[in-house]
């Protein structure tokens, strides 16, 4: 039965009204995704990739609403798949409204990660395949088992903003759609090298900044509330997000000096976004109050020397 105390019910349309609104800046990380990867590739393929994840998008939304969010977060919850809240519940006046949004901003982001494998690799055809597989398959199942009270999670598991279940699982779907994928043309020809640079650092630029300020709804959203104690989480996710980006950018501005220190260019304007991202992926995991700066700076840092021996 629903509470008619004011205080109580003021509280549920604001938390439903902040889940909203973190929604709206998850969405909006697809511009970054599209900034980031259109940059990246050649320029002749920067049309192709955003047209895929603007698809991608409207895909995963979709097929979310039929029968992802059921799997993930359904109200009859099993230890390996959820039930209900499927395509047709009511909508009207359920709880589940704010939560909804912002996962399914969520489950957009999380498949628009796998995308990365696929650039410059793939049909309009086989991405739409992909985006299916994944968006309704593969990524609710990662979701219940990690955030919806699914099996990882009774064995103690402890993922705050996804850095295992999203971004693991995205990451583990981009490595396998590589393997699987031919290298694109000529990729590993030294005589064509300059022909895959980055053809637009500004692109990669704004999209890095805009998925830093997306990064902050996002792990603050994944605090689910702003009342009694979440607050407390919410402060600290946000903050902490403010340091890992900075750390991860600053580590690689040092790592890629020293590397390069004979050579005519020092620095690289990819590579310091690439080490914030890194920061930001890293912070997503689950922390411990005295070792959450040192595990981001230590994962950022390891990511970083990794891509730079790869």
């Amino acid at each position: 039965m629903q509470s008619k105390n004011p205080l109580i019910l003021y509280q549920v349309q604001i938390l439903k009204g902040y889940m909203c609104l973190c929604a709206a800046f998850v969405l909006l990380m697809q511009l970054g995704f599209a900034f980031l990867e259109g940059g990246c590739l050649r320029y002749k393929d920067m049309q192709s990739i955003m047209l895929k994840i603007f698809m991608n998008t409207c895909v995963t939304i979709v097929l979310w609403w039929v029968v992802g969010y059921g799997i993930a977060f359904g109200n009859d919850s099993k230890e390996f798949v959820g039930s209900n809240v499927y395509i047709g519940f009511d909508m009207k006046n359920s709880k589940h409204l704010g939560e909804f949004a912002f996962q399914t901003a969520v489950a957009s982001a999380a498949t628009s990660i796998v995308s990365g494998g696929a650039a410059a690799r793939m049909t309009y055809i086989g991405y739409f395949i992909l985006s299916v597989v994944f968006s309704a398959v593969i990524y609710p199942f990662c979701a219940h088992w990690g955030f919806g009270d699914g099996w990882l999670m009774r064995l103690g598991y402890h993922d705050y903003a996804g850095s295992g279940t999203i971004h693991a699982a995205a990451g583990m779907g981009a490595l396998v759609t590589t393997m699987l994928l031919r290298p694109r043309n000529h990729r590993f020809n030294p005589k064509y090298s300059e022909h895959f640079e980055p053809n637009n650092p500004t692109y990669i630029t704004l999209a890095c900044l805009s998925l830093w300020v997306c990064w902050c709804f996002f792990n603050g959203g994944s605090s689910l509330g702003i009342a009694n104690g979440a607050s407390v989480f919410l402060s600290r996710a946000i903050m902490n997000t403010f340091i890992s980006g900075a750390s991860g950018a600053l580590t690689v501005f040092f790592i890629y000096y020293v590397m390069n220190i004979d050579q005519k260019n020092k620095y690289s304007l990819v590579m310091i976004c690439n080490g914030n991202l890194a920061g930001l992926v890293a912070i997503t995991g689950y922390y411990y109050q005295l070792l959450d700066h040192v595990i981001m700076l230590m994962h950022g840092l390891l990511l970083q020397l990794e891509y730079l021996a790869g």
